[in-house]
């Protein structure tokens, strides 16, 4: 008998001996026509046209301050896929498009304009960091925001570090702002009314590959992923000579299984886009120019074992809180548990046999009743044994910096203060 454990949230108990991993840019096979591999190329990075980033927040009342807090939302599509020093095109008929949002602070302001800042990813979490990519037919629109994260997902990933900045400047002749939309020319104005100030920028964004399509992905097989990590560099600038300002950006991710709804905001620039105003709180678009490369760990064999356990009621889907309703639920309508267990126990050792692990589910109380299941313990069967463990470590404490992962252990999922806050699979077999 097979039996999959999916556990939604996890406490951290004891030590963790984890693997060093080696990062190295590497070209990789993509298949663009999603077929798994049969047509793929060779690619070392994806040139993103020039599309839109958002910073919500970006022009409070009174400008920006050391500590300020903003999420930049980016959207765009591929341009073509880059082989070295040549360029691929897109196959006709097939669009690739990415999302991302970024939760960042700022560390410091560039005199004189208050606006100017420089900003480091703040280790948030949740669904308003994320990174998507998709693929659909060629129906993305810049100028309304719609059409990329639609048809199918290829990509998930979440921030893990990032830095950037974007300086206000005087602008041609030295006025204060200029018109806001200039593309494909200042005759074509979308925006009437709106002006901008001028300003140029740029961030580097490293993302933590959680999920990729391996009929797309071909060469990114579970070896990989366990340490995969994707790298933006991106340049900013106002006003938009090279492509429309965007009406509308996507807010949050999908989440891991890709299930979650996603919600859409319109900017809200008042009349000079990124102006000191003392009106209202007010976001600051500007025009975004990305590329992308992949960079996969060399991991160093070494063991882990991972100590968890918490208490929760039935279908929680909430990652950040522990069975409130069970405390409340004094009727006993929901299906109240206890769980824990050990990844890497009794031993983490190949040359044991290892890697096991153990695992024990509690039911207390509600509709199913009390019962236990128990899988590598002492107390099971001993036909009964946890023999492949995936987990997946992102340390998000301090900087936020990433904690090296294991061969043998990938969780996808944030840490942030001791808690691994999502889905940790075991499979065990009888």
């Amino acid at each position: 008998m097979n039996v999959t454990k999916s556990v939604a949230k996890l406490l951290v108990g004891a030590a963790i001996t984890l693997s060093a991993n080696v990062m190295a840019v590497v070209p990789f096979q993509f298949d663009p026509d999603g077929s798994g591999g049969g047509n793929a190329i060779t690619v070392t990075s994806f040139d993103w046209v020039q599309g839109n980033s958002l910073s919500i927040a970006g022009n409070p009342v009174g400008g920006l301050a050391v500590n300020s807090t903003m999420s930049i939302l980016t959207q765009s599509k591929l341009n073509s896929f880059v082989n070295g020093g040549t360029s691929i095109p897109v196959p006709a008929g097939t669009e690739f498009t990415f999302v991302m949002g970024v939760p960042v602070t700022v560390v410091g302001l560039i005199p004189p304009n208050t606006n100017s800042a420089v900003y480091q990813f703040n280790g948030g979490g949740g669904d308003t960091n994320f990174v998507e990519m998709w693929v659909s037919a060629p129906d993305s629109n810049m100028l309304n925001g719609t059409g990329f994260n639609n048809t199918r997902r290829i990509l998930y990933g979440v921030v893990t570090d990032g830095t950037g900045s974007l300086v206000i400047q005087a602008c041609p002749g030295g006025a204060a702002s200029v018109q806001f939309d200039q593309f494909p020319s200042v005759a074509n104005n979308d925006y009437p009314g709106v002006t901008t100030v001028c300003a140029t920028g740029s961030n580097q964004i490293s993302v933590n590959v959680l999920w990729v399509d391996p009929n797309y992905f071909p060469g990114f097989g579970p070896d990989k992923i366990n340490t995969l990590k994707s790298f933006f560099n991106t340049s900013n600038i106002t006003p938009f000579n090279q492509q429309d300002p965007s009406r509308q950006f996507v807010t949050n991710g999908s989440g891991f299984a890709g299930a979650d709804p996603e919600d859409t905001t319109n900017p809200v620039l008042g009349p000079v886009n990124g102006g000191l105003q003392n009106v209202e709180p007010r976001d600051f678009q500007n025009q975004a120019d990305a590329n992308q490369s992949f960079e996969v760990g060399q991991v160093v064999a070494g063991t882990c074992r991972v100590t968890y356990g918490g208490n929760d009621k039935n279908n929680n889907t909430d990652p950040t809180s522990f069975g409130a309703a069970c405390s409340s639920d004094k009727g006993k309508a929901q299906n109240c548990y206890t769980f824990g267990g050990q990844v890497g126990a009794p031993t983490a050792d190949p040359a044991q046999g290892g890697p096991f692990g153990e695992h024990t589910h509690h039911n207390v109380s509600g509709p199913a009743g009390e019962f236990v299941f128990r899988a590598g313990t002492h107390s099971a069967p001993k036909s009964t044994r946890i023999t492949a463990t995936h987990a997946r470590i992102l340390m998000l404490a301090n900087r936020q910096q990433p904690m090296p992962s294991s061969s043998r252990s990938t969780l996808k999922a944030p840490v942030r203060s001791g808690r691994l806050m999502r889905q940790l699979s075991t499979t065990s077999s009888r």
